[in-house]
């Protein structure tokens, strides 16, 4: 809704949960976003926008304890920011009782594209370049679609098995 009046996208969220045992879980979030009444414009900020984006408490940062970890095996605020990755695991690695959380970028998402991570608990995956933290233009029907999935997982990027799981949800097993 535009200043909650006039309707300006339709939104479809399909949500799906599995419980993985052991107090693991697994969130798949697919969102659709339609331009059905005229062209929307969208802006985003180009330095923290994300989506979906997830903020973890201090148990899980790098204060914490946490270790903050993506696919290509980069760690850390400063070399996992603004990189392109398939996913990034915030684990508390080091904990007696290790559990972490990781985000996925669904396949099916247009490639590459960067992440929005930061020491203090943030992840979450940006759009491709030429849509993000600049303007770009939805035209009347046309859709905008992001799939992301979030493994709750017990120990760390390894024992979590997160690169496994990730393979798993990108080829429709998970």
């Amino acid at each position: 809704m535009d200043a909650g009046k006039t309707p300006v996208l339709d939104e479809t969220r399909h949500i799906r949960i599995v419980a993985l045992g052991d107090g693991e879980f697994f969130l798949d979030l697919h969102f659709t976003l339609t331009a059905s009444y005229g062209a929307v414009t969208f802006r985003s900020d180009p330095v923290h926008y994300a989506w979906p984006f997830i903020r973890l408490n201090n148990d899980f940062n790098a204060k914490g304890g946490g270790v903050l970890v993506n696919s290509e095996g980069q760690t850390g605020q400063t070399d996992t920011n603004m990189k392109v990755a398939r996913w990034v695991d915030f684990s508390r690695a080091e904990a007696k009782d290790a559990e972490g959380l990781a985000m996925f970028s669904h396949p099916f998402n247009e490639y590459p594209h960067a992440w929005l991570t930061r020491d203090y608990g943030c992840i979450g995956p940006r759009r491709v370049e030429a849509e993000s933290g600049k303007p770009f233009l939805l035209k009347k029907g046309e859709t905008l679609q992001t799939r992301a999935g979030v493994l709750v997982h017990q120990g760390d990027v390894q024992s979590g098995r997160v690169a496994e799981r990730y393979q798993a949800y990108a080829g429709g097993k998970l």
